[in-house]
């Protein structure tokens, strides 16, 4: 009876134990302390890795980590998924997400609130997009806002990492 008692006992501890552990604030694992975002934002050398998006108007859905939006030095890729209302349906069935690649774009960095960067970028070619916004904060964490001619807008949330 009593050993019974004494594993009963020991494994409501354990149990306990790794509760707490569990709910323990967690630890930097991905080096954002180490990131100097300003620097690459200013370099144009980042990787925006979404982790939810937001279309006008919906809920808010999880992203898997095979998307992105690169910026790199000259040249602007996109390959977001995108959920929304489209006003006219693209060519090609194929391109129906924030996929694209071009190099004439407009770029600007402007500080923002609470720390942040905010980042805006007009592409002139090769994409419905007419304005897309990164919002950057100095931890790594990021909320991208993109603006289309014939598309609801959508929002992403994710982190900026050094370029891939």
């Amino acid at each position: 009876m009593k050993s019974l008692q004494l594993l009963r006992n020991g494994a409501f501890g354990l149990s306990l134990m790794a509760t707490a552990l569990a709910c323990s604030a967690p630890q930097n694992t991905t080096g954002a302390a180490d990131l100097n975002t300003g620097e690459l934002l200013e370099r144009k050398a980042f990787v925006f890795i979404p982790q939810t998006m937001s279309p006008t108007g919906g809920r808010t859905r999880q992203v898997t980590p095979d998307f992105f939006f690169r910026v790199s030095g000259d040249t602007v890729q996109s390959y977001l998924p995108y959920a929304g209302r489209s006003y006219n349906a693209p060519m090609d069935p194929t391109r129906g997400g924030m996929d694209f690649n071009t190099t004439q774009f407009g770029y600007q960095v402007s500080k923002g609130k609470k720390e942040a960067t905010n980042i805006t970028i007009e592409p002139r070619s090769g994409t419905e997009a007419r304005q897309i916004t990164l919002q950057v904060f100095p931890n790594g964490n990021a909320s991208l806002q993109a603006v289309f001619n014939n598309r609801q807008s959508i929002s992403y949330n994710g982190r900026i990492q050094a370029r891939r």
